[in-house]
């Protein structure tokens, strides 16, 4: 039997593959723009989602909905509103939507490690593929993708992949987004450095920094934010994730790891740091990039959910080819 393609990881991906996606994703912007239906299809999409969601969700509908696939099934809290708040196993709910006729891809997001791959060992047999959106604290390889995506398209004079300067900042224990983009930049670009910036005794997971180390990439550990701002091409903040910490007073210990309009003021106009963010930006507990410095020139996190589409656009075009 032809294996189905699955997206679960962002391991899965070569250079070659990501230039294609990039290329494809390229071409979506195009067609995104004209929001014209390409041509009809007998295979449409479930979007299944058992933690909240914005962008992922929203990006992914949108996308099906651009090129034509029906979105056959959607919902953001599966866990609640679904027969998930039964007993009903993942398994089960997986095979009852791979046994329907018409649908090709499941989009599933759940809060358990290895979700995607217990998830993709059932829907395999029914020629239905899954796309991991999330899964815990582990992976989110359409997020690695479009971050990837938008340093390629926003890197400054077309400078060479290989020696663009990312800094990961803030929770870089439990941000599967984090973690994905790490390893894909390391796999298909292999930089030369990669820089992580964060409070004290917080660091990339063990087998991340592992795996860096294999593919022969130094770390940099950068003590504050504004000494990571001139080094990096790109800073890549992320939220402090509040529910898996124990300790109420979490809070305190980013506090000096926000940006804000003058600090983005301050850093010299020779220096090229863009600022990035997989959103959402937690504006009540931490607010990491304040209101006032999110339409700063420098940040673009809103360009990079844009981009989120276009690749999102591409991955569906490719697997429902």
């Amino acid at each position: 039997m032809k294996k189905n393609p699955h997206i679960l990881s962002a391991q899965q991906f070569n250079l070659s593959d990501v230039l294609k996606i990039f290329q494809k994703a390229t071409q979506m912007e195009t067609v995104a723009k004209r929001q014209a239906k390409l041509h009809s299809h007998t295979k449409g999409v479930v979007l299944l989602f058992y933690q909240p969601s914005t962008r992922t969700r929203a990006s992914f509908e949108i996308a099906a909905r651009f090129l034509g696939y029906s979105v056959l099934y959607s919902t953001e809290a599966a866990g609640f509103f679904s027969s998930a708040a039964k007993g009903e196993s993942l398994e089960d709910t997986i095979e009852l939507f791979s046994n329907y006729p018409g649908v090709g891809i499941i989009i599933l997001r759940h809060p358990e490690k290895g979700a995607a791959e217990r998830a993709a060992k059932i829907a395999d047999p029914y020629g239905v593929s899954i796309i991991n959106a999330g899964d815990g604290t582990n992976e989110h390889p359409t997020q690695a993708l479009l971050d990837l995506y938008t340093i390629y398209k926003l890197r400054q004079n077309q400078k060479p992949m290989n020696q663009i300067k990312l800094v990961l900042a803030n929770d870089l224990d439990h941000s599967r987004t984090i973690r994905s983009l790490c390893l894909l930049f390391a796999k298909t670009f292999k930089p030369l450095e990669i820089g992580v910036s964060a409070p004290k005794n917080i660091d990339l997971p063990k087998d991340v920094q592992k795996g860096l180390k294999d593919f022969g990439i130094k770390i940099l550990k950068f003590d504050n934010l504004k000494k990571a701002a001139l080094w990096a091409d790109f800073l890549y903040m992320t939220r402090p994730q509040i529910e898996y910490y124990r300790s109420k007073k979490i809070a305190e210990k980013f506090q000096n790891f926000r940006i804000n309009r003058a600090f983005l003021a301050n850093i010299p106009k020779d220096r090229p740091c863009r600022i990035l963010h997989p959103m959402p930006i937690d504006s009540k507990n931490f607010n990491e990039i304040t209101q006032d410095a999110r339409h700063h020139p420098r940040c673009q996190i809103f360009q990079q959910a844009r981009y989120g589409l276009y690749v999102r656009m591409a991955l569906l075009k490719m697997i429902l080819k």
